[in-house]
């Protein structure tokens, strides 16, 4: 088994990483706090902030050994035909229940709910009253995918968990059986069914979706009074999220090392743009991870210095190259950057748009299973759509510049490719005209050969005809030699036209493979038109999704790229000035 590394990269930290999490410690505090004094929190921020690495690595630990409360991370997926699971249903199987004699004894038929569940592993413990659970619902915003029946169901039993000490169904069975029985439970019991268990839920949401949280005040009242917001690295947090796992001890793939304050301080710059912008984690584990796998494991070096650092942009540029360089399938690889590169960035803006899950698998030929990888490289990010589904975006502003160079690169690999096909195709079709040519050359002297040959016999007969002339007289035997001749002679003339209607028909034969060329050119010509026409109805398709999506800029841009491949389709012309209409009125 590898050794792990001591920053992973663009995936998020893990629990087992813990140790070497370093500069959001003002933000767990102030979580740790907030789950000390109240029930529900709220914790938000933009996307790719870190939420999952904060709650990971240091929220998690500290609730277990501080709060005493025992955690379960539940993420529900956004709603699809093949995860039709509901939250409720996912909730409950993250909890491990004990059975319990005890609660089993006034368990109403058929109940399962979040508080049963909870309950069951209360009284499964040994001293009840120090129990306690902490619920994370990670990527909260997944829950408003669902069906709203599904939704409600599940803010129902969750609040029923958080406020309910016993539910009133589970009295009533009590009640029910204490007047048939008196002593049917002990003091004992009725004071361990009476002990009320510690639950603490936190929900982590993107900033962009807070207020789909109003729904869900008729059950949760108090939901957005406790709310903690995560923000980019400052410049000390980033610096000890640099140093401080370079430094940690423990059994990593590469020894401890350093960066020599100049190298720290371009870095730095580098991840604020010059001190003007918060730093986000993503770039910094980038470049670390890259610094430490290049310098510290492959070169053996223990200082990380500025020449290290001379072109940072490149080390992103190079993160997105290799990890499509890990597809192992040349057809998955193309396919993957024409998603990424042609579908996932608005060229003209140079920014990142997002595609619905429909369109990544029917229009880039994206298999399920390339879709996962992807994913796990952390090249795009999936987002749970309100309508059902995900949707697709690349993971981060800082891989845009980057993947737009490997574009213009394929790019140009691709005209050179095309040209160098286009120029073999001609190469093959004048290697056959000049084979054809040659061939009928070769018709053409044999026929000239045969008619000379024919002509010599013809001069022959016709001599052969004055001698007969002229020896008209001479003896009867010398007649039938000269009757030979004359047949001769016809025969050579016979065989001297047909030799010449042969030479014709090899003309002919010549000026039809001559024709022949030029319609395998213009067919060649016809394909390249196809091809655009092709790569035309895509983008059409595209802009047509986007625009019943109410996204008119993304459908103009891809109109106004399919009429560059196919000029003068008035169809497509249309399209475009309806939406820059649209564009104008807004």
């Amino acid at each position: 088994m590898s050794k792990p590394s001591r920053y992973p990269g663009a995936r998020p930290f893990d629990t087992a990483q813990q140790h070497i999490f370093f500069g959001r410690s003002a933000d767990v505090d102030a979580l740790e706090r907030l789950l000390a004094l109240e029930q529900v929190v709220v914790l938000y921020g933009k996307s790719g902030l870190g939420k999952s690495s904060l709650l990971n690595a240091g929220l998690l630990p500290r609730a277990e050994a501080n709060l005493k409360l025992e955690p379960q991370t539940v993420r529900f997926g956004a709603f699809t035909k093949d995860n039709s699971a509901t939250p409720l249903e996912k909730s409950k199987s993250r909890i491990v229940v004990a059975p319990s004699a005890l609660l089993d004894r006034i368990r109403p038929d058929n109940e399962d709910s979040l508080w049963y569940h909870l309950k069951s592993r209360q009284l499964a413990q040994e001293n009840v009253e120090e129990s306690g659970f902490l619920l994370v619902f990670d990527q909260f915003e997944e829950l408003f995918t669902y069906p709203e029946d599904a939704v409600r169901h599940f803010v129902q039993q969750l609040s029923e968990a958080l406020f309910t000490t016993i539910p009133d169904r589970y009295r009533a069975q009590l009640k029910l059986h204490m007047e048939k029985e008196p002593g049917f439970l002990s003091a004992t019991d009725l004071e361990r069914l009476h002990t009320p268990f510690r639950l603490k839920v936190l929900m982590a949401i993107r900033s962009d979706r807070m207020e789909l949280l109003n729904r869900l005040k008729a059950f949760l009242p108090q939901i957005m009074d406790n709310m903690h917001e995560l923000s980019a690295l400052n410049p000390e947090q980033a610096e000890a999220a640099i140093l401080s796992p370079a430094f940690a001890p423990g059994d990593f793939a590469s020894p401890p090392f350093d960066y020599e304050d100049p190298a720290l301080d371009q870095l730095l710059d580098f991840l604020s743009e010059g001190g003007t912008e918060p730093i986000e984690s993503f770039q910094l584990q980038i470049l670390c991870s890259h610094l430490e796998q290049d310098v510290v494991i492959k070169q053996g070096r223990r200082l990380i210095t500025q020449a290290d650092l001379e072109k940072p942009a490149d080390i992103l540029e190079n993160y997105y190259v290799l990890r499509i360089g890990e597809i192992p399938d040349e057809a998955d690889r193309l396919a993957a950057r024409h998603l990424i590169e042609d579908g996932l960035i608005f060229e003209e803006e140079e920014r990142r748009i997002s595609l619905y899950e429909g369109q990544v698998l029917r229009d880039y030929g994206i298999r399920p299973e390339l879709l996962r990888q992807l994913l796990d490289t952390h090249l795009i990010r999936s987002e749970p759509s309100l309508r059902g589904g995900y949707t697709y975006e690349l993971s981060h502003d800082t891989l845009v510049a980057p993947v737009l160079r490997a574009k213009s690169i394929r790019l140009e690999a691709e005209r050179r490719h095309q040209a160098k096909l286009a120029k073999q195709e001609q190469e093959k079709v004048l290697l056959e005209l000049r084979q054809k040519a040659e061939e009928e050359e070769h018709k053409r002297r044999e026929a000239e050969a045969l008619r000379s040959q024919a002509e010599a016999a013809q001069k022959e007969a016709e001599t052969a005809r004055t001698k007969a002339e002229v020896e008209k007289q001479k003896a009867q035997k010398n007649f039938y030699i000269a009757m030979g001749m004359v047949v001769l002679s016809l025969i050579s003339s016979v065989l001297a036209g047909y030799l010449y209607d042969q030479t014709e028909k090899e003309r002919v034969n010549l000026e039809i493979a001559k024709k022949e060329a030029e319609t395998a050119k213009q067919d060649a010509q016809n394909k390249l038109d196809a091809y655009e026409r092709e790569r035309a109805q895509k983008l059409v398709r595209e802009g047509d999704e986007f625009l019943r999506n109410d996204e008119v800029d993304m459908a103009l841009h891809r109109y106004i790229r399919a009429s560059e491949l196919t000029p003068n389709d008035e169809a497509i012309e249309k399209k475009v000035k309806d939406c820059k209409a649209i564009l104008g009125e807004k």
